[in-house]
């Protein structure tokens, strides 16, 4: 029988990391506090600190930034694609809209 793989929310990731930033106690022993592999205490410690300017970060910058990639989105290009992000997303050749995902032109 396959074993289900364990998933674990927000909440225990942050408190991980937060106690793996602090580096009261080693990554082992946090490990070992919370029932989990030593390898999820340092990736989450990681991609924590890499996430943290983003969560300071100048709200009214983002927000200009968003409007400004959604006015390039509606004005498109003949082809009917949309660039925004490093990705192009293409109009379907049918009548199905294109699946959107968060972040893309939202565009079908």
């Amino acid at each position: 029988m396959k074993k289900e793989r364990k998933r674990y929310d927000g909440v225990i990731k942050t408190n991980v990391a937060m106690e793996a930033i602090r580096s009261r106690r080693t990554v082992n022993e946090i490990a070992a506090a919370y029932g989990i592999h030593p390898h999820h205490v340092a990736h989450w410690k990681k991609q924590a600190l890499e996430q943290s300017p983003e969560i300071f970060s100048n709200g009214r910058a983002q927000i200009a930034e968003r409007a400004g990639a959604a006015e390039d989105c509606a004005a498109g290009d003949a082809a009917g694609t949309c660039r925004q992000g490093g990705r192009v997303r293409s109009r379907s050749s049918t009548n199905n809209p294109v699946k959107v995902f968060a972040g893309e032109c939202a565009r079908a």
